[in-house]
């Protein structure tokens, strides 16, 4: 699997925001997007390098994102 940082805009109360997250590309070449992770341009990169280190398989996802969510870098 190969990971990306995505980078999206939601609105919010009339006020835009630029918030990040990933898109996962497994070997099918199907894309899985999570997004709206983190408004943290930089701790989105890192857990994006971090996943491409460890290629973890995609039902590990759910946990590595709930981790990331709760702390991240």
């Amino acid at each position: 699997m190969r990971f990306e940082v995505l980078k999206s805009s939601l609105e919010l109360d009339g006020v835009s925001h630029t918030v990040y997250g990933f898109v996962c590309i497994d070997k099918s070449n199907n894309c899985h997007t999570f997004s709206d992770l983190s408004d943290n341009p930089q701790a989105v990169n890192n857990f994006v390098k971090n996943l491409n280190a460890l290629n973890p398989d995609f039902s590990q996802l759910k946990y590595l994102i709930e981790d990331f969510c709760i702390a991240p870098d």
